[in-house]
């Protein structure tokens, strides 16, 4: 239920249309100011995209770098995700009085990264497309110059990204480089590759700014991973390629709640089954480099493992698949504990037993 809020504009309670994933989980428009209503996107303009969720403390830090912006031709679209907090308190005062045109929508349940960016891509206008997570910021010229590097480059470019500044809760600086600093990783030379990211994603999301046509040729975000961009990035750069910005102008806030926190580590299981779904896409996609393929098959073994380890509902299939490419004689033991433990649960049992052994 979302509470009646006024102010300037419009509150609104219009539901989406039906979604074209066939769905039946939505989300309502809330809010829309009168330029956003009244004004059409123009031909270079930049949908922004926020997605919040219970970032009470640090959303009006996010939304007023974005009405900063020197470039001017953007349109806001703000997604709250069902946050339980004081969000959208802070939020709706704030639309009220940004400068730019602004809509806020709200899921009518708690749909998590992909399906919310998703659902802002149903509604997004515009020729290019930046999301942003309501507790990082951006510099007030991130916008001006990525739009004019990407209308000078070929059409084989998909977007701009560059590197972030790591900051605490409180905007000190804790790495001038998240790539180098935080990532471990060399920061690019001109252009982020297809090969770049298969050693793992060296682009933070909010740095980037794509051609929104492209993005949904890609189609999208897919649903079933905890963390969103990096498959979408390994799909854009089958195609195309990114431009690599040497100028930072982009904030990267580490928060105790964040994802990148208590989500993007090897003990959780989400994180792990996303990232086996992504290794084995990209051994469909039959475009992985010869001299990748072995660092390919280590991960997917290894995520394979932890998957087994944790329980997941992935084990058995990441386990099938990761001996199918290895054909790994280790796999093949774990893969036979696997179905003694789960398939013939008792006989498993009494087999370990007389080997002087518990099952595992």
């Amino acid at each position: 239920m979302i509470r009646s809020t006024r102010v300037a504009g419009r509150i609104l309670g219009r539901s989406s249309p039906a979604s074209a994933r066939g769905d039946d989980v939505g989300y309502d428009l809330i809010y829309e100011n009168e330029s956003y209503r009244s004004v059409e996107a123009g031909p270079d303009d930049v949908c922004v995209v926020v997605v919040n969720y219970n970032q009470e403390r640090f959303i009006a830090d996010c939304l007023w770098s974005i009405d900063a912006q020197s470039y001017r031709s953007i349109r806001v679209v703000l997604f709250d995700d069902c946050s339980d907090d004081r969000s959208l308190d802070v939020l709706l005062p704030i639309a009220e009085s940004m400068s730019l045109p602004v809509a806020v929508y709200r899921n009518r349940e708690n749909s998590h990264i992909c399906r919310t960016l998703n659902n802002a891509l149903e509604v997004a206008r515009g020729k290019y497309y930046s999301c942003i997570a309501a507790d990082d910021y951006w510099g007030e010229r991130k916008i001006e110059t990525q739009v004019e590097m990407l209308k000078h480059a070929p059409e084989n470019v998909c977007g701009v990204c560059s590197d972030a500044v790591y900051v605490d809760e409180g905007k000190n600086v804790l790495a001038n480089s998240y790539i180098t600093d935080v990532l471990k990783r060399e920061r690019p030379a001109g252009y982020v590759t297809y090969r770049d990211l298969l050693r793992g994603n060296i682009i933070p999301a909010h740095s980037i700014l794509l051609r929104l046509n492209m993005v949904r040729e890609a189609g999208g975000y897919d649903e079933r991973m905890i963390y969103e961009d990096w498959d979408l990035w390994l799909r854009l750069a089958q195609e195309y390629t990114f431009l690599f910005q040497d100028e930072t102008h982009v904030y990267y806030r580490k928060v105790g709640s964040g994802i990148s926190t208590n989500i993007l580590n090897p003990f959780n299981r989400s994180w792990n089954e996303t990232n086996y779904l992504i290794y084995k896409k990209q051994f469909e996609s039959k475009r992985v480099p010869q001299d990748d393929i072995p660092y390919l098959k280590h991960q997917l073994k290894k995520t394979a493992l932890r998957l087994y380890e944790q329980k997941s509902g992935y084990a058995f299939p990441a386990l099938i698949h990761a001996y199918y490419r290895t054909r790994n004689v280790s796999l093949a033991v774990v893969i036979v504990k696997y179905l003694m433990r789960t398939v013939f649960p008792s006989r498993g049992a009494d087999h370990m037993k007389t080997r002087g052994k518990c099952p595992s």
